[in-house]
């Protein structure tokens, strides 16, 4: 996973496959994470 912060995107890993994520907090590179809602083709996610 990359690094997320407020008002940017970055990557997660999730079942084999590499997804853009916005987070309302910032989260850093690394961290376990949890997908709170998918819009598209971008997932939204929260610290684990």
């Amino acid at each position: 996973m990359t690094a997320i912060g407020p008002g940017t995107t970055g990557r997660v890993a999730t079942h084999g496959e590499i997804w853009q994520a916005a987070s309302e907090e910032s989260i850093p590179e690394g961290a376990r994470v949890r997908v709170t809602r998918v819009d598209g083709l971008l997932l939204c996610v929260r610290k684990d």
